[in-house]
């Protein structure tokens, strides 16, 4: 047990916890009603109300500077003990906890360092395949203009034979007229001289 607790006895005593604190006026004043009390009767407890009416209107002055005269002896008799926690860890708890933290704040930092890692690595290669796939669909792009060019090239001629092919169809179509008419002409003058004859 720590050295802030009193032992316990091997009949089975409870331990009792350091007193760090010390008792004021009116707790000395309680106390004073407490061993009062208990002369009469040793199972009773003390009226709090009637002890804090006592307190406000019977106490006189010099009696409640000699309960603050306890008070300040009960705090000279608790020398370091005074206002000392008592739950204060020892320095291989200290230590052994700050050893905890710190390996669980390395851990903490090794796993961002990786994650962040992971990360830059993913980053990088998402990026290169982005610039394969890219120059891939660029690739494709350029062959693509090339295709175009060429087949507008080849609309433009297409455009251009047709137009002529046009022209020729319809200066051949006005000869074909004026052929049909010189032959109706002719077939006219001929259905004459048949009629004459």
């Amino acid at each position: 047990m720590s050295e802030n607790r009193q032992k316990a006895t091997n009949s089975g005593e409870q331990v009792k916890k350091m007193k760090t604190e010390v008792t004021n006026c009116f707790g000395q004043h309680l106390v004073k009603e407490k061993i009062e009390v208990q002369k009469k009767n040793p199972h009773a407890k003390v009226d709090f109300p009637k002890a804090l009416q006592k307190w406000n209107e019977q106490t006189p002055e010099v009696e409640k500077a000699e309960l603050k005269l306890l008070s300040k002896q009960e705090k000279f008799e608790m020398g370091d003990n005074y206002r000392k926690k008592e739950n204060t860890k020892s320095s291989e708890v200290k230590e052994s906890e700050a050893a905890a933290v710190k390996e669980y704040d390395c851990e903490r930092r090794r796993k961002e360092r990786l994650d962040l890692k992971l990360k830059k690595e993913n980053e990088k290669y998402c990026s290169q395949k982005f610039k394969a796939i890219l120059a891939k669909a660029e690739g494709k792009f350029e062959t693509l203009v090339k295709e175009n060019a060429i087949l507008e090239k080849e609309y433009l001629d297409l455009t251009s034979e047709n137009s002529e092919l046009v022209q020729m169809l319809g200066e051949e179509g006005k000869s074909e007229d004026s052929w049909k008419s010189k032959y109706k002409a002719l077939f006219e003058e001929h259905k004459l001289c048949k009629k004459t004859v």
